[in-house]
């Protein structure tokens, strides 16, 4: 006889607001995919980017859009986590590489809402049009100063510009037909994390402040983003 899950146990599953329980979750995750995988280099990225958030990153102040947030991340990170280990269970398993390239990108996915020190006007909403760029500017530094492998790159840059809504997929030039999956990986890691959230329809409205902020879309108000959304 199966044990059937309590409410608790699936309110548990979306509830990725704190940093160490989301990683908790994720090593535990990696370790039915590979328990002999190195997670030491991901552990320094994702508490790098997590004391960005804080605003404990040298040379950045904290992360402050409202809907782009930390939870946000989190979601996305454990939601590729979780697509990863769906893979090994298809029959499609993912090399140790692949599985860190799609964790990193979670991760730095958004960080192009960052702001430097002495770019602290806004919340980081008015680079809603170029963070990808800026993202992806981030990851080149970070990759350099952290001296982790420079052929990194070739990989993250497409995959991160696969998280562009503005962009369509199937033109964006990835180097293989593989680190083109991987990039699905992660644009829909970005997609269903954030739609799986069960106040997903009230972060929307956060979501318009940001746009507003920003200057982007032809939304009257936060009702008539509500109305548009599908």
């Amino acid at each position: 006889m199966t044990n059937t899950p309590t409410s608790a146990n699936i309110n548990s599953l979306f509830a990725n607001s704190d940093a160490g329980t989301v990683w908790t979750r994720a090593i535990g995750i990696l370790g039915h995919i590979n328990p002999r995988y190195d997670r030491s280099l991901i552990k320094m990225v994702f508490d790098d980017v997590m004391s960005l958030f804080r605003g404990e990153y040298p040379g950045y102040s904290s992360i402050r859009t409202l809907y782009h947030d930390k939870p946000h991340t989190l979601d996305v990170f454990l939601c590729a986590v979780r697509l990863m280990h769906g893979m090994q269970i298809s029959g499609n398993s993912l090399s140790d590489e692949e599985m860190t390239l799609i964790m990193i990108a979670s991760l730095l996915h958004d960080i192009g809402y960052s702001q430097r020190d002495g770019e602290e006007g806004g919340t980081g909403a008015q680079y809603t049009q170029t963070h990808v760029n800026r993202g992806i500017a981030f990851m080149k530094s970070y990759i350099a100063d952290r001296q982790l492998p420079l052929s990194f790159v070739t990989s993250l840059e497409p995959m991160l510009t696969g998280t562009d809504p503005a962009l369509k997929f199937s033109e964006i030039d990835f180097p293989d037909k593989r680190t083109r999956l991987l990039g699905q990986i992660v644009a829909t890691a970005d997609l269903t994390g954030q739609m799986a959230d069960r106040t997903y329809l009230e972060k929307l409205l956060f979501l318009y402040l940001e746009f507003k902020e920003a200057h982007f879309g032809n939304y009257r108000n936060m009702y008539d983003l509500l109305r548009q959304t599908k």
